[in-house]
């Protein structure tokens, strides 16, 4: 699904932090809403794209809907569940093959956060 793709990052595509200004990178870090990349998508339109496609899911589910998709989708998602800021959502962790599971009530009731981690251990400090 298009609207499950990672933010499309302008002239940080595909760059390492560390070849990044570092100004820039700190804008972005300390505000991710409100600082854009140059020729980046803006948090708010990513937002409102992932959205749709969760709605999507959400419209046509099955028992068990797998979505295998990019830690910037993951967040939004997860702040959108938990009604965290941007800011927030960019403190959750989203390392390789993460793992997120949700429960999500069919009728009523409101999607929760079941679990979310990688291979590390529960309580790992790194």
């Amino acid at each position: 699904m298009p609207e499950l793709s990672e933010r499309r990052f302008g002239a940080w595509e595909n760059r390492l932090a560390g070849e990044l200004p570092s100004a820039e990178l700190k804008r972005f870090w300390d505000d991710p809403a409100g600082f854009t990349p140059p020729g980046a998508e803006p948090f708010e339109a990513l937002r409102e794209r992932v959205l749709r496609g969760w709605d999507r899911i959400l419209g046509h589910r099955t028992d068990f809907p797998l979505v295998v998709t990019h830690g910037g989708v993951i967040r939004v998602i997860l702040g959108q569940i938990l009604g965290l800021s941007a800011a927030a959502m960019m403190r959750i962790e989203v390392p390789p093959a993460c793992r997120t599971r949700l429960r999500v009530p069919v009728g009523e009731g409101r999607p929760s956060l079941i679990f979310h981690g990688g291979a590390e251990p529960c309580g790992a400090i790194s």
